[in-house]
């Protein structure tokens, strides 16, 4: 094999392997929507990691964890429709692949803070 074939096998590796993450993901998720925002006693942790209020498909209401990278990339407020990964420490936020709805009964019941 030579240097290129290598090359094309590894791109083939890694979308296959970043198709099947996402095609498992689709199936092990939950939606739910944020209904606040939890402040946190340090200064700049919010930059880091903050903790969101989630109302679930199903009613209930879960803390999730959103990673600083997620906060900045999604530019989430209260209201909008996230996904939510289950992980070993709780719930995930993950930014939808597709599309993000806004609740605007939400919105209108809280403060719209955008991080």
């Amino acid at each position: 094999m030579d240097a290129q074939a290598i090359e094309l096998l590894t791109f083939f590796f890694l979308v296959g392997f970043f198709a099947f993450l996402e095609i498992r993901q689709l199936f092990d998720k939950k939606r739910g929507i944020i209904v606040d925002f939890v402040e946190s006693p340090l200064p700049l942790a919010g930059m880091l990691s903050t903790e969101v209020l989630v109302r679930m498909e199903d009613g209930g209401i879960v803390n999730a964890n959103l990673s600083g990278c997620t906060q900045c990339m999604g530019r989430f407020q209260v209201g909008d429709e996230v996904h939510l990964i289950r992980s070993r420490s709780g719930y995930s936020v993950k930014i939808p692949f597709i599309s993000r709805k806004r609740d605007h009964i939400c919105e209108r019941q809280h403060s719209n803070r955008t991080f």
